[in-house]
């Protein structure tokens, strides 16, 4: 069979919004794997936890995902 790249996060959900924490480096992964996919495991704390795939994500050019910069990188010398 063809090999998939997985990514899983645990789902943070408030109301409708479900958000999770990504890294640069899984999003370039994101873009540079055809059979990318991104596990959001939410309801984790019950005895049924849902699992929701999502594959070979566009999260810059979908409007379905709102990308939010948190942390920032500060260099001087």
């Amino acid at each position: 069979g063809q090999q998939k790249q997985i990514e899983v996060k645990a789902i943070s959900e408030n109301r409708n919004a479900k958000s999770f924490i990504i890294t640069r480096n899984e999003i370039s992964k994101s873009k540079t794997y055809s059979n990318y996919y991104v596990y959001c495991v939410t309801e984790i704390n019950s005895d049924k936890p849902k699992i929701l795939r999502i594959k070979n994500p566009d999260f810059n050019n979908d409007n379905d995902f709102l990308i939010e910069p948190l942390t920032y990188k500060i260099t001087f010398e």
